[in-house]
């Protein structure tokens, strides 16, 4: 697993996609951004940044960030990056 998420590989839709699913699972769990920067050990500009699409984390600050929110990183090779949320009981 590289150490990096390659940006070269993420097309303009699937970043968009990402920084929005970020967005709304940290909204839903009544986090600012400020708040889940500390959880993950970040700055809040850092958080502000990679929601909007101008950064992209290196897959060790997006496991911090995905563990602060409760949730489980899952990276496919050659697909995008999917959060995923295990605490919701599947019917």
């Amino acid at each position: 697993m590289g150490k990096f998420v390659d940006e070269k590989h993420l097309n303009a839709s699937s970043k968009m996609l990402f920084t929005n699913q970020l967005k709304r699972l940290r909204e839903e769990r009544g986090l600012t951004q400020k708040k889940l920067s500390e959880m993950a050990g970040v700055y809040r500009t850092y958080i502000s940044d990679v929601e909007t699409g101008r950064r992209i984390p290196s897959l060790t600050l997006l496991e911090k960030i995905t563990k602060s929110l409760g949730l489980q990183l899952i990276v496919y090779i050659g697909c995008p990056i999917a959060m995923v949320d295990y605490s919701e009981e599947i019917v």
